[in-house]
């Protein structure tokens, strides 16, 4: 049984074996109050995972549960529908806590009036300029040395979210969950404060190779523009794609502007080319989403 208090987090990971998720749950284990933290994972495509390995470390009554046939959204949600904790954290496989960062990121969970807490973010495997970049672009304003304090918006994925006020999204939940900037944005429209707790740092593993860079920013950016363009009319679509051309030059100041103000001596020109890259793909994707479409749902596999 869990103490008295109950889990004050609830770690939720979707998964098509264990041995897939176990360095992430011994990162979540490291350093960390366990009874603090309810681990829900969601199996996918009828896989059989036992709950007693989880439990071997340290995590009390781990929950398994149907993740469907692998569409993310949807184990996802079914995930935060078995958890009891008051907050819950879209955990992934390939995403690493530093020693002691659950009990920060939970105890900023419970200390203030916050409906999404985000932890600062670190690049898992920094060794070439693919992965580098792939980091700047998706998560410069969340990387490990900026301050504690209220932020606008968060990472989609290793975030917590309190659970009740992603429960009160019924039966949206599962649509509201194709996208950590869609779900962010319908639950500011219902008064969510975000904080980033900067203690709290998880480390992420990125792209390291052209192909899957490649790949990786064309799927991001497609189904970011399908799921922005969904109730356009034709029209708009149109206009849309039309000027995706120019989408690199407006985000790449972006880049630029926030890795200067962030970043002492920065590597961002040794990086600028593969940024380049990256943000084309990105242009490419979304000029495809806004004509054709998100294409296949977002599965597990399309995120390793």
């Amino acid at each position: 049984m869990n103490d008295a208090a109950g889990p004050t987090l609830s770690v939720l990971l979707v998964a098509d074996s264990l041995d897939a998720i176990m360095p992430a749950l011994r990162s979540y284990a490291d350093g960390t109050q366990t009874s603090r933290l309810q681990v829900v994972v969601a199996a996918i495509g009828g896989v059989q995972i036992p709950t007693t390995a989880i439990a071997q470390l340290g995590f009390l009554d781990p929950v398994v549960v149907d993740g469907g046939s692998g569409e993310l959204n949807v184990a996802e949600a079914r995930a935060v529908r078995s958890a009891t904790a008051p907050f819950v954290v879209f955990a992934q496989e390939r995403a690493y806590l530093r020693p002691g960062a659950a009990d920060r990121l939970s105890s900023a969970c419970a200390n203030g009036n916050w409906t999404i807490v985000a932890p600062a973010l670190a690049n898992a495997n920094p060794r070439t300029v693919f992965s580098r970049a792939s980091m700047r672009i998706k998560n410069s304003r969340w990387m490990d040395g900026q301050p504690a304090g209220p932020v606008e918006n968060a990472p989609g994925h290793n975030t917590a979210y309190r659970r009740d006020a992603l429960l009160a999204l019924g039966d949206h939940l599962e649509s509201s969950l194709e996208a950590g900037w869609q779900l962010q944005d319908e639950l500011r429209a219902r008064g969510a404060l975000c904080y980033l707790e900067s203690s709290a740092v998880i480390a992420v593993v990125n792209p390291e190779a052209t192909g899957p860079f490649v790949r990786d920013f064309r799927r991001l950016g497609r189904r970011f523009a399908a799921q922005r363009a969904r109730r356009w009319p034709t029209g708009m679509r149109l206009l849309f794609a039309a000027g995706s051309p120019l989408i690199p030059l407006v985000r790449l100041g972006r880049v630029v502007h926030t890795s200067i103000l962030q970043e002492r001596g920065t590597t961002l020109w040794r990086e600028l080319p593969a940024v380049v890259l990256g943000l084309s793909a990105s242009a490419a994707g979304e000029a495809a989403g806004y004509l054709f479409g998100p294409g296949s749902p977002t599965r597990l596999t399309d995120t390793r």
